[in-house]
């Protein structure tokens, strides 16, 4: 039987050729859609098993062959440089063709950084490993793996790939506040507004990530809203007695960054 890329029947034969044999044709259709991929599948009459042989005639594409996945995504933002990247590919690797050289990493200076390693964690994942000297600062990298660069088993060229991500290691700071160090707010409700030196990751930041003390307890803010236009932070307290306060910002991987 022969199924087409959507897995629909396009045909199927029993042993029309010679009464023991199959014999098949298929029209692939001339309707703009560009390469068809079919897939043949051979069964034993009555569940059997046995050995056959497969000949197909008139088949002129070729499967290609992509990078499906990665470890570091296109459009990442990383707080630190990767030194190690894995690849995921739709079909099995040539080992032959596979060295460390087939990855480039472009710096944000336009630089070029090589892999001092590689290696085959299975059939059709690979990796690489980058010297950490390699990091060339903060900014955008582009992962790069030219068409060609390896095969597959059926010597199949790889299709380019090509993916940026962005590292970002200096934390935000506060360069401004509404209430400065030392300064006497009247008690009551305290508004306090802080800038901020770039814009923050926003996933999982909320007022729990903001504490007021005094010495003896805690609190959050009552009120808390984040303007990333002018990465502005502000921050509402209810009812503030009278005292000596500390506010914090928590800072995490879900909380400030």
């Amino acid at each position: 039987a022969v199924y087409d890329e959507t897995d629909t029947l396009v045909g199927s034969d029993d042993n029309t050729a010679d009464g023991r044999n199959a014999l098949l044709t298929v029209a692939v259709p001339d309707d703009g859609g560009g390469q068809r991929i079919y897939r043949v599948v051979v069964s034993g009459v009555g569940g059997s098993e046995g050995e056959y042989v497969l000949r197909v005639q008139g088949a002129t594409g070729t499967a290609a062959f992509n990078v499906i996945d990665t470890t570091v995504a296109d459009g990442a933002a990383l707080a630190s440089f990767p030194t190690y990247y894995v690849f995921d590919l739709d079909g099995q690797v040539y080992l032959p063709s596979f060295d460390a050289s087939d990855l480039v990493i472009r710096t944000p200076s336009g630089g070029l950084v090589e892999p001092d390693s590689a290696g085959i964690t299975d059939g059709d994942t690979v990796w690489f490993h980058v010297n950490p000297a390699g990091f060339a600062g903060d900014g955008a990298y582009t992962l790069e793996i030219a068409a060609g660069a390896l095969a597959s088993v059926s010597q199949v060229p790889v299709t380019a790939y090509s993916a940026v991500f962005t590292v970002d290691t200096t934390p935000p700071t506060v360069v401004d506040t509404s209430v400065a160090e030392g300064q006497v707010v009247d008690s009551g409700l305290v508004t306090i507004n802080l800038v901020f030196s770039e814009p923050l990751a926003t996933s999982g930041l909320d007022a729990g990530d903001v504490l007021l003390t005094d010495g003896t307890s805690t609190r959050h803010p009552d009120t808390f809203s984040y303007d990333p236009a002018t990465m502005t932070l502000t921050v509402g307290f209810n009812d503030v007695a009278e005292g000596s306060y500390t506010l914090t910002l928590v800072s995490s991987p879900n909380a400030f960054r």
